[in-house]
């Protein structure tokens, strides 16, 4: 009786492989890969490229590329993640030994990113895009280099920090697992492996979409020179500084925010005011003023300007704005967002009122930031004068 519950137990065994969910195979066996892509969104696979509202996308899922690697990092195959954007002979995959069947065969016929029969050496999965400028002399693809290639040149600020968003290197790996489940190719079975991938930059952006005087022209105290209302104010310079490093925005300034209209003042000095439809207490550029940067450290931004009162003179016309830190979040008490990380976009809208340039003294107020994964995250500039520490980074210690 034992001999045939044993016989019994064995046959029950071989039934249930038949089980997709409950068939295993030995790790030295080819395999199905399955690809998740963590930040990819609805019709798009990765984040940034300029808009008039700023950076949206920057790739799409045809543009992104598969790199099939062996645990040590040499890479075997590669192939577009999508068919649309390969051409005719990309997914025919590759033969292996003679009598063999062909590897790396890719299947669209299900919603999932799937390569069938892939060999039991591939432990790792990357998803890249580059240009063909990227690519080692002579080559068209990377298979026989390794994945430490890659990410060095999405790290290289020689290639990425003057690109436009669309043109950044992005890149993003991660190793192989059993998810446990098989997948059926006619009568053959593969077990199911899986790799989630987040495909981003290795570089950080800042961008800046619009410059606001909240107050300009209203403080209605025009001839007291000790409460005096500001007009109009000319932008000059934009520059903010990461680690020790300075960036300027080029083909910033000559643009001007004007207060409320005022005819009478107007009619003194005709050539002074545009006309009512032509005034704007705020000024934003098509697009953003942006930058691609190393991942690092903010640690202040100035923008340099004029001011004008259109009925006294200005004692200082030059009253620049400073932006000693960045913030998360508007309450926050602290400048909590000077991190610029590799593979987020951080935007700010500079809005201020006139306190904010007419009493220097480390005065904080707020502006905001946000961040797009590329990733999204919000924060806000803390004025005062340089060298301040009221809501700036080292009030953090």
């Amino acid at each position: 009786m034992k001999r045939m519950f044993i016989a019994a137990m064995a046959i029950a065994a071989l039934v249930s492989c038949s089980k997709e969910e409950e068939v295993s195979y030995a790790d030295s066996m080819s395999k199905t890969i399955q690809i998740s892509i963590l930040n990819e969104t609805e019709g798009t696979r990765a984040e940034g490229g300029d808009t008039a509202k700023g950076t949206t996308t920057t790739a799409t899922n045809d543009e992104l590329k598969v790199l099939f690697a062996k645990a040590d990092g040499t890479i075997t195959f590669e192939d577009y993640l999508t068919s649309e954007g390969s051409t005719d002979d990309t997914h025919k995959g590759e033969v292996g030994a003679a009598g063999e069947e062909e590897l790396y065969v890719k299947d669209e016929s299900t919603s999932k990113y799937m390569w069938h029969n892939v060999p039991a050496d591939v432990k790792q999965i990357a998803v890249v895009r580059y240009e063909a400028s990227d690519l080692p002399e002579g080559k068209d693809n990377f298979v026989g280099d390794n994945l430490s290639t890659l990410l060095a040149l999405a790290k290289s600020e020689s290639k990425n920090l003057a690109r436009e968003t669309e043109d950044i290197v992005l890149y993003g790996v991660n190793t192989l697992f059993d998810t446990g489940a098989t997948h059926r190719v006619g009568a053959t079975f593969f077990h199911v492996w899986q790799a989630d991938v987040e495909v981003a930059p290795k570089v950080a952006r800042l961008e800046v979409h619009s410059i606001t005087c909240t107050d300009l022209g209203k403080l209605n105290n025009d001839g007291d020179p000790d409460t005096y209302d500001i007009d109009e104010l000319l932008l000059k310079s934009l520059t903010w500084t990461g680690a020790e490093d300075e960036h300027s925005a080029p083909g910033f300034g000559e643009q001007r925010l004007y207060g409320e209209y005022n005819p009478e003042t107007a009619a003194e000095d005709p050539n002074t005011q545009p006309d009512a439809e032509q005034r704007s207490n705020s000024y934003a550029p098509n697009g953003a003023w942006s930058w691609n940067v190393a991942p690092c450290t903010f640690t202040g931004m100035k923008l340099d300007m004029d001011a004008y009162a259109y009925d006294y003179i200005i004692a200082s016309r030059n009253l620049p704005l400073t932006v000693t830190g960045l913030k998360k979040t508007a309450n926050a008490e602290t400048a909590d967002g000077n991190t610029l990380e590799a593979g987020k976009i951080y935007t700010l809208d500079l809005e201020f009122a006139q306190s904010d340039i007419k009493t220097q003294d480390g005065i904080c107020v707020v502006v905001t930031v946000e961040v797009i994964p590329w990733a999204i995250e919000k924060r806000y500039p803390v004025y005062g004068t340089p060298g301040s520490t009221s809501g700036s980074a080292d009030a953090e210690k």
